[in-house]
Parts: structure tokens; sequence; C-alpha cells
């Protein structure tokens, strides 16, 4: 109902073909997801009707809500793409209604953990899985409802690659995916090599984490413009917090991908080209890339602040195509209980965000 997903193609390489600018939030994510699933089970361990699950932020996930589904799709018996998508589950268990509780400290109070897992195999679902999960949530119906709309989305996704390949030919299809991915790239760099070479800082403060309500946490970020990329060090950012403000790493470079986005011209697809012209620095220990267990179900908080950062850094490169910054800070609400009516556990989440 809320529309909180994104769907995306990869290589069998896994590397993003296509995902459509839905929710600027998952732009990305999907691909730090999916390469941590395959240090797990590697390609040529896969098979037909596989699925695989994940909501690890320390590997390559988000927050623990935030799950994501990868279906490998094969024509004569060989590995052609996967079909990939994320959704942002009600609850997912933890402390409070909605798995996002204002005062966790660490990653076990938000909710369950699923690691990089197979959810189907060889198309049997993992029933042991499915028990364990129904028994950590608050309202499996909705879950699996989601999950199995979730699941069916990757069989669309299968069908329609399987379709391309059976009109225009497994080697075309793989050549085309490799070309969107270098026009991205190309069209990227031509435009970055046309902006004022320079390096430019800026910093912004939230008010706190959540823990420490006195203490401001600041993100900073230095710019370099170079011939070829762009640059992003975030050195001189605040250290791991306290409370669940803290982003993972893959969030970072989702934000950077979306402002990068907002800098270049509208023709330019979002895909793993743009990978190719954009170079993160985070440090290790800070807020933008924790040690685990450190909480990060409010990571979106941080995130628009990211976006406020790198969007003013890139306005001192290339102020003409700049607009405002976002909104800064979105809120969440949520709560739950039993329903009188049903006796069944009901979980209400809302976000509410600016313009961005």
């Amino acid at each position: 109902e809320a529309q909180d997903a994104s769907c995306a193609i990869f290589t069998a390489e896994g590397r993003i073909v296509a995902q459509p600018v839905v929710i600027p939030g998952h732009l990305g994510s999907m691909k730090y997801m999916l390469a941590a699933c395959l240090e797990s089970y590697t390609a040529n361990t896969l098979s037909q009707g596989d699925v695989l699950i994940t909501n690890d932020p320390y590997k390559g996930g988000s927050h623990l809500p935030d799950i994501a589904l990868f279906r490998p799709v094969f024509h004569d018996g060989q590995l052609i793409a996967f079909a990939g998508c994320i959704i942002h589950y009600t609850d997912v268990g933890g402390m409070v209604p909605g798995s996002n509780p204002q005062r966790a400290t660490e990653l076990y109070q938000e909710g369950l953990v699923l690691p990089p897992t197979k959810l189907h195999e060889a198309g049997r679902p993992n029933e042991t899985l499915r028990k364990l999960i129904g028994a950590n949530v608050r309202n499996p119906h909705m879950f699996f409802g989601d999950l199995n709309a979730q699941e069916a989305a990757m069989l669309t996704g299968e069908r329609r690659m399987k379709q391309l390949v059976e009109r225009f030919g497994a080697d075309s299809i793989r050549q085309a995916m490799d070309m969107l991915i270098e026009i991205t790239a190309q069209k990227a760099r031509a435009e970055v090599s046309a902006m004022k070479r320079g390096s430019y800082r800026f910093e912004d403060f939230m008010d706190h984490d959540g823990i420490n309500l006195d203490r401001p946490v600041g993100i900073r970020v230095r710019l370099d413009v170079l011939e070829d990329r762009l640059r992003f060090d975030f050195t001189g950012t605040d250290p791991q917090v306290t409370g669940p403000l803290n982003a993972p790493l893959s969030k970072t470079w989702t934000t950077v991908f979306y402002c990068v986005m907002c800098a270049l011209s509208n023709d330019i697809a979002f895909n793993d080209g743009l990978a190719d012209i954009i170079e993160i620095y985070v440090p290790e220990g800070t807020v933008l890339n924790p040690h685990h267990p450190a909480p990060v179900n409010a990571r979106s908080v941080t995130v628009n602040r990211v976006a406020d950062v790198v969007l003013g850094a890139l306005a001192l490169a290339v102020p003409e195509r700049l607009g405002a910054q976002s909104c800064g800070v979105p809120t969440g609400v949520s709560f739950g209980g039993v329903d009188p009516r049903t006796g069944r556990n009901f979980v209400f989440y809302e976000s509410y965000c600016g313009g961005m």
C-alpha cells in the first residue's frame, strides 16, 4: 500500500542493468545485498528455482524491515541474469511494533536478522525458515502476504527475461545488458568531465542520536571533481553513535547515487555504470560505516542528512544543476496491539517525508 518497494534486473555477475527511480533510498541497495548473497552462494552452486533472501544491514542491507529477494534466471542451463526485489515490511519483530525502536542500542533489539540464505531451493520452499520467521514477527498473515507478492514479482522478472532471451537469444541479451551499463558510464563520465575541477566541502549536523540528547552528530564530506569521476570522502564524520541513527555503508552509497543523479541529465539511466564514475571513502567506525552490532533502524534520518551534505557539496561544484536540499528529517510513526474484533496482532506504520 505504501509502495515502498523496488525491483531490478542484474547481470549474471550481479551488476545492476535497470532499476527504476521509485524509492531514492533503494538505489543500488540490492547491488550490495546480492553481492553478499553471492559470497555465501556462488553462482556455480545456484540452480533453477532458487530464491535468495537477506535483510542483514552488515551484509549489504539497509535496516531489518528492508528484505530483498533474488531469483537467478537460467536459459539452457546457463545463468544469464538475476531478478531482484526489495520491500519495506511493516514489522520484523524486535522491541516495538514496526521494528523501529527509538532507544535501541544494538541490532538484536531491532528485529529478526536474515543472513543470506535460500528461501527456495530448486523450487522447494524452505519451510523451516518460514516457520522461524512466522514465530518472530507480530503479524505473520500480513508478512507472508507481502512475501508472496515479492516472490510473484521474482517470477514475473524471470518470465519476462526468458521471453527476451527466446526472442533475441542469450548472447544478444548479455551484450545488451553490458551495453546499457556502458552507455550510462559514458554519458555520466562526459558530464563529469565538463564540471569545474576542484575540491568542495560541506557539513551538517543531526541534533542527537535518540540516546545522548545533548550531543549533535556531524556528517562531513569532501567532493573532489576529477577528470573522469567524482570522489566523495567522508573523513571527519562523527564516530558511530549509541542510538539507532547509524547507517550501514551501503546506505551511504545509495544516497550518493541519488544525489549524483540529481546533478546529471535526466536521460542518464540508473544502473551499474554510475558506479564507474563514483568513488566513496567512509572511515570504519563512523556513523556512516558502523561496526556490528550497532543499531541502524533510524538510518533514514541519517541518510537524509547525508543527502543534504552531498547535495551541498555538489551545489558548490555545479550550482546551475542543483535545487534545494532535501527535507532534512523524515518522520516515522508506528504502533501496534491486538485487534479486539479478531484477536490478532496488528501493526500500523507510516512515514512522513518532506520534499526532495
